[in-house]
């Protein structure tokens, strides 16, 4: 799966600081719901291009919309 996303050019520094250290518990959740080979590409301009490998990823994002961490790490990112 690829997507494309733009973050506010303001934000792109404050985007890269926090995806640097993403908890331990979110990336054992994604991995648990099929989330493989994760990577998120970003351009100085705010320009994001996500890519991961999963075998069904209907199922895979409706596994993290069921899951606390996941609503605890978009309360925490959602001002970017």
């Amino acid at each position: 799966i690829c997507f494309t996303l733009r973050v506010r050019r303001e934000c792109v520094d404050e985007y890269k600081r926090v995806h640097r250290d993403v908890w331990p518990e979110m990336l054992e959740a994604l991995r648990r719901h099929g989330w493989h080979n994760y990577s998120l590409f970003l351009t100085g301009d705010g320009l994001l291009i996500g890519y991961c490998e999963t075998p069904d990823f209907a199922r895979a994002v409706a596994g993290m919309q069921g899951e606390p961490i996941n609503a605890k790490w978009q309360a925490s990112v959602k001002h970017l």
